[in-house]
């Protein structure tokens, strides 16, 4: 009878590594269920209410019934995000297809995934994919008001994008909260993640458009949108949010209505600084050394004729695969369990090359006058987002006539800065979309009244 029980799990186990954490949870329960019955203690009460040959089988057949069926949708899912044959003739922010998001956690919402056309860090159009959430029940006059969101760093490999997860890479949460506040979301995954492609990771001005085309398509899609919508990210994100402040008054966005941005915990672009910090003081935590990897990789993306020997030392170039293909949480494992890598891995040369400066200088936050209001929000305990990094963005951007305002939450880290603001950044969005916003002097903190 053990041996029955192995085999039967065993088996399961080899479909559902293809198969969701949910179709996991349901098969082995089934079996731990039916294994229970067959157990002499409860045998003669199993074989009365099912009979022998179905309580001895219908385990194995129900997982793989189970499994037949997530690994079916899986096939769906990948077909969705293929890119071959999709033309890119068309202008950015045409929709390329609609697929329902069967696997979201999201509640209350409708979910569904959407390819469109976007433009990379290289000005190519490209296809890019997002999930949209669109409140269920009777829209308000003119629509739902949208929230294009931009997530922190999921990785730069085709696997990591967020809307190919049942949770949005950890963010559903916390988007759930303004769906329930009636606000719909159009997620995006960033170009390169999920479709064929490359990832720019942390450009500014290519994340921005990702989520600025995003919007584009979701309307024309969705009629119980409003064209209204509101631009928040967090750190990568963040970032891709001030570029979207940034860039937007440049582009023609008819009909959309953008109503500001806001950035949780957002770098600042220049990878310069970054650099130079590791090079001088050294660093071995995991997740700072998968960012500076990420980097490394777009870098070379970004400038023809660039190699990663220019950059670092040749342990440290070992691991780049791993980075180009990895999602964050993998790679961290990775960094973990590398025997051994120096320290000072980054290459003094490689601080003072003009392809680093160029591009840094470029890729910069601050530099220009803002569209519309821009809210930052911040964490005192930010372990990767310093204020003087902050101040590189606010404080040359006031200077340009830009519409600012700098909260700081005390004792918030990094992630924890999301719901510590979470009243604020209300606030400010319902400010926003009634177009009743008073702003206070460029720098200044925005609390709720």
């Amino acid at each position: 009878m053990q041996q029955v029980q192995f085999l039967k799990l065993k088996f399961c186990g080899l479909k559902i590594e293809k198969s969701s954490i949910m179709d996991s949870i349901i098969c082995r329960a089934i079996v731990y269920i039916f294994t229970a019955l067959m157990n002499s203690k409860f045998q003669r009460v199993g074989y009365m209410l099912v009979g022998k040959r179905f309580l001895r089988n219908y385990s194995l057949l129900a997982c793989i019934v189970i499994s037949s069926s997530a690994l079916a949708q899986q096939s769906a899912m990948d077909a969705f995000y293929e890119v071959t044959g999709v033309s890119v003739e068309k202008s950015p922010g045409t929709l390329v297809r609609v697929a329902e998001y069967s696997n979201s956690r999201l509640t209350g919402a409708a979910s569904s995934r959407i390819m469109y056309l976007s433009v990379d860090a290289l000005g190519q159009t490209v296809p890019a994919t997002a999930a949209v959430a669109i409140p269920r029940g009777e829209p308000p006059k003119g629509g739902w008001p949208i929230i294009a969101w931009a997530p922190g760093t999921v990785g730069i490999g085709k696997k990591c994008a967020p809307s190919m997860t049942d949770n949005l890479s950890k963010y559903g949460p916390y988007l759930q909260g303004w769906i329930d506040r009636g606000y719909a979301i159009v997620a995006v995954d960033y170009s390169g993640l999920g479709t064929t492609g490359r990832h720019f990771y942390s450009h500014r001005e290519s994340n921005a458009r990702d989520v600025i085309e995003a919007v584009k398509a979701a309307i024309f899609s969705y009629p119980q949108l409003s064209r209204a919508f509101v631009a928040m990210g967090h750190s990568q994100g963040g970032l891709a949010a001030v570029g979207v402040a940034e860039t937007i008054g440049n582009l023609d966005i008819s009909p959309l209505q953008y109503k500001g941005a806001v950035a949780f915990a957002p770098s600042n672009g220049a990878n310069h600084g970054y650099f130079r910090f590791v090079e001088r003081a050294g660093v071995s935590e995991p997740t700072l050394l998968a960012y500076m990897l990420y980097y490394s990789a777009t870098l070379k993306l970004a400038t023809p004729g660039l190699q990663y020997s220019d950059q670092m030392s040749s342990e440290m170039e070992e691991l780049m695969p791993a980075a180009e293909h990895q999602c964050l949480d993998e790679l961290r494992t990775t960094l973990k369990s590398a025997v051994s890598f120096p320290k000072h891995f980054i290459k003094s040369s490689w601080v003072q090359h003009p392809a680093l400066k160029k591009y840094s200088e470029k890729n910069q936050a601050g530099q220009r006058k803002t569209t519309g209001p821009l809210f930052i929000a911040w964490g005192t305990s930010d372990s990767s987002i310093s204020k003087n990094m902050l101040d590189t963005i606010i404080l040359p951007s006031c200077r340009h006539g830009s519409d600012i305002q700098f909260s700081q939450y005390t004792g918030a880290s990094h992630s924890t800065v999301l719901v510590q603001s979470r009243v604020d950044v209300a606030a400010w969005l319902g400010q926003q979309f009634s177009d009743n916003f008073k702003s206070p002097a460029c720098g200044d903190a925005f609390k709720a009244s």
